[in-house]
């Protein structure tokens, strides 16, 4: 399976990416969230939150408790400026389109 990307970022320039996803390899739809300056410790993180919710996933078909958890934390360390150079909004749009491609539902902050 293919997935394209296309973020608009903060200079008006676009990026485009395009992956080749093969039986769901979260590791390298995630890898794209260093793109935005995110830690491997981070990605790490999220790849843990994403395990944990994975039966609240299937009987909600929406974000799980811990995957909300870990975006909020995200959210707030761009806010306070511990993850430099990027903006809110970028960072938003990229997690947003990481996380549909893995769950395959549209995410939106």
């Amino acid at each position: 399976m293919s997935i394209n990307f296309s973020f608009n970022s903060f200079d008006n320039s676009t990026q485009n990416n395009t992956i080749t996803v093969n039986n769901n390899d979260i590791d390298k739809i995630l890898e794209l969230l260093k793109e935005v300056n995110l830690s491997s410790q981070d990605i790490s993180e999220l790849k843990s939150a994403i395990e944990n919710d994975k039966e609240e996933i299937k009987t909600t078909n929406s974000l799980g408790k811990n995957v909300k958890n870990w975006c909020l934390s995200i959210f707030d360390k761009v806010t306070a400026g511990l993850i430099v150079n990027v903006s809110l909004p970028l960072i938003k749009e990229k997690i947003g389109s990481v996380l549909s491609a893995i769950y395959q539902f549209p995410i939106q902050f």
